[in-house]
């Protein structure tokens, strides 16, 4: 269902998704740290820090070896949308 609604109203970023997907699968792990520093200085906007944190959580789940069903589902997700099949 999201793969066609975003074919059908943002087919761009679909796209971007199709080709980043793969790419940013083994680098997961470098994005947590960042992710929660602005986490942290957006602490005073609630709804700021909570997409940032949330944000370190997938990295972080994407880069934990329990995070692999989640990998095969992103990357069946930008296989299926036009993009690599490249594997972790």
């Amino acid at each position: 269902a999201l793969q066609a609604e975003l074919a059908e109203s943002e087919p761009e970023l679909l796209a971007r998704f199709a080709a980043g997907f793969p790419d940013m699968m083994p680098k997961a792990h470098r994005w947590v740290a960042e992710m929660h520093e602005i986490a942290d200085f957006l602490a005073p906007d609630r709804a700021g820090g909570q997409v940032f944190a949330g944000a370190a959580e997938i990295f972080t789940r994407l880069a934990a070896s329990e995070g692999e069903a989640d990998v095969v589902a992103l990357l069946a997700f930008a296989e299926a949308a036009g993009g690599s099949s490249r594997t972790r």
